[in-house]
């Protein structure tokens, strides 16, 4: 057996995709020999090529060059492989793809919602985005974080709703020891900030609660951003910290009290994983494929302003009694020990070798 491993993402721990992609290269890894062919490979070689690539479709090209004779199976993750895919296919080898699917008629709407461009031709153009899927159309088996992003991709067309479809979510490692709690009230949101991501129905139910003894902070890519100014100029209001780029990623969850997944629309928001993990309460939009992970009362209406405000109108309440925090944070990090990355990656080679 030959298996590749392919990916428009960096292999890395810096962000969710990287993380993903770690512990999914790894995994297939373990199986037996593997080719790797990610962002790192691809850049590599259009330096040495001296060519320039645009996205979507640029790494497909040189991914499809760069595959090895012989490979038996192959897996995928993000990026635009249609090309590749193909070439493997006709090479014989399997194919599985992990798509943590947004839905475009969802992102689009946020956009246009707040006046901004949707720049994406390929998510617009039917013929661009029927190029864009087409790596997803020829995998014999795609794996979903979420029944939310399942979904989505079923309703890609005939094809895709008769697709085998393999529920795996994404991972997280448990933490040794959980920090105490803050001595006030903090909710957090770690992210990119953009349009879909449900930031500004976040900024409007924090507004609407008007507490004077909490505070709300939102960290990640974009937080300090002229952008992310304007949101919390034009929604926001209450005690609102703009945290910036988070390189410790458990310095931040052991600083809040609760956690909370905002998105209109998201593959997974692995970060509710990582917080429960931290013994950390986590609220997460019924848009969001971690709402899966998350106890039912626990979800919110995506998009629904009042939904998320009651939830944490509850929680904050509850917070006044005596070890409620401690207490929910604990059944929340019980439930994240089911999905620790260990067994997530088990969970995975348990469908490659099915698939050989």
């Amino acid at each position: 057996m030959s298996f590749l491993y392919l990916t428009a993402d960096r292999i890395a721990t810096e962000t969710g995709g990287g993380i993903v992609t770690l512990n999914e290269s790894e995994a297939l890894e373990s199986m037996g020999p593997c080719h790797i062919i990610s962002r790192a490979e691809i850049g590599t070689e259009v330096y040495n090529r001296g060519v320039s690539i645009s996205e979507p479709w640029g790494y497909d090209g040189i991914a499809e060059s760069l595959v090895p004779v012989g490979v038996t199976l192959c897996h995928a993750y993000a990026g635009t492989f249609g090309k590749t895919i193909r070439r493997l296919k006709d090479m014989g080898a399997k194919v599985c793809y992990t798509i943590a699917a947004h839905d475009r008629v969802v992102s689009r709407e946020e956009h246009e919602r707040l006046g901004l461009l949707f720049p994406y031709p390929h998510l617009t153009d039917e013929a661009l985005w029927r190029r864009y899927i087409e790596g997803y159309r020829l995998a014999d088996v795609i794996v979903c974080p979420g029944t939310v992003p399942a979904a989505t991709v079923r309703a890609y067309g005939p094809e895709f709703a008769a697709k085998r479809i393999k529920i795996i979510p994404h991972g997280c490692e448990l933490p040794e020891t959980v920090a105490p709690l803050p001595q006030t009230f903090v909710l957090g949101y770690c992210g990119a900030i953009s349009a879909d991501k449900g930031i500004v129905y976040l900024l409007q139910a924090w507004k609407k609660l008007a507490y004077k003894d909490a505070m709300l902070v939102i960290g990640g890519t974009g937080s300090m951003s002229p952008f992310m100014y304007q949101l919390v100029e034009h929604f926001g209001g209450g005690n609102i910290h703009l945290a910036g780029w988070q390189t410790d990623m458990s310095r931040f969850y052991n600083g809040l009290s609760c956690y909370v997944q905002p998105s209109a629309t998201e593959g997974f928001g692995i970060e509710v994983l990582e917080a429960m993990a931290h013994g950390r309460i986590a609220f997460c939009s019924e848009g969001a494929g971690a709402a899966d992970i998350v106890r039912p009362e626990r979800r919110f209406v995506a998009r629904d302003v009042d939904s998320l405000a009651s939830l944490i109108d509850y929680v904050r309440r509850e917070a006044k009694s005596d070890g409620y925090l401690a207490h929910e944070g604990a059944m929340d990090r019980i439930r994240a020990s089911a999905f620790t990355w260990d067994k997530i990656r088990e969970r995975y080679c348990e469908l490659w070798r099915s698939m050989c």
